[in-house]
């Protein structure tokens, strides 16, 4: 017999007395569900699976409520928007201080390259580097010290003082003051090529003997006084000089 619509209500039909039995396929479709009808207590466990969702539906729904991508990102991940993260390409729109890669406990930070460790930055702000320095600029510090390097030659600038370290050049030590090498044993200065020392004074001392050798020669410059002072011997380029 028929049931003319809206003869049976929900008063009319006993809890749990419907089941699924009770119904033919697809005699139940959306259209008669209200919406929040049925609600994860009215479901049992197990009993929508993978067949009954159709292709795409669920990340289709993820993607409506994550924007584009797979809709598996970060922010789906464990609440934060994958923009938190560090990323391969780069990261644009950072705060330096806010944003930053490293600790916030007192760990050690590491870097590995080929799965050995590279760069340890310790909890206590000191830098250790595994193995060497290379660099292309040049080191600077932040104080009065600055060392540069190019190719072989090396220079070491301190204010208005200069130390140039060069392998087919020499060793040069210059300064718009006084330049002074001290020591409390013996001293020897050598260079492969030429060694100069240049100021407004020169003033080489030592407590035992003195000894200054360059491969080509020994240029001590000065525009006031050069004063070379040894406890014992004083060589210049193998000519012995008598200290009385």
């Amino acid at each position: 017999a028929m049931i003319v619509a809206g003869a049976v209500g929900s008063s009319d039909v006993a809890d749990n007395s419907l089941t699924a039995a009770d119904l033919g396929a697809n005699c139940v479709g959306a259209s008669e569900l209200a919406n929040g009808a049925v609600d994860t207590a009215a479901i049992q466990n197990d009993a929508v699976t993978a067949a009954k969702i159709a292709d795409g539906a669920a990340l289709s729904d993820v993607l409506n409520n994550d924007g584009s991508g797979s809709g598996l990102d970060a922010d789906k991940l464990d609440g934060k928007h994958a923009s938190a993260f560090w990323q391969l390409d780069g990261n644009g729109g950072t705060t330096p201080g806010t944003d930053f890669i490293g600790t916030t406990d007192s760990k050690d930070l590491v870097f590995k390259t080929n799965g050995t460790e590279a760069v340890r930055i310790e909890s206590d702000g000191d830098l250790k580097v595994t193995g060497k320095i290379l660099p292309e600029g040049g080191i600077e510090t932040s104080s009065v010290i600055t060392i540069k390097s190019t190719g072989n030659k090396v220079e070491i600038l301190a204010g208005t003082c200069k130390i140039v370290i060069d392998p087919t050049g020499g060793i040069t030590i210059k300064s718009s003051s006084k330049v002074k090498i001290e020591s409390a044993t013996d001293l020897e200065l050598k260079a492969g090529g030429t060694l100069k020392l240049s100021g407004t004074s020169v003033d080489i001392k030592s407590s035992a003997n003195t000894t200054i050798k360059a491969g080509t020669s020994v240029d001590i410059n000065s525009s006031a006084n050069t004063t070379i002072k040894a406890g014992a011997i004083v060589d210049v380029d193998g000519t012995l000089i008598t200290l009385n």
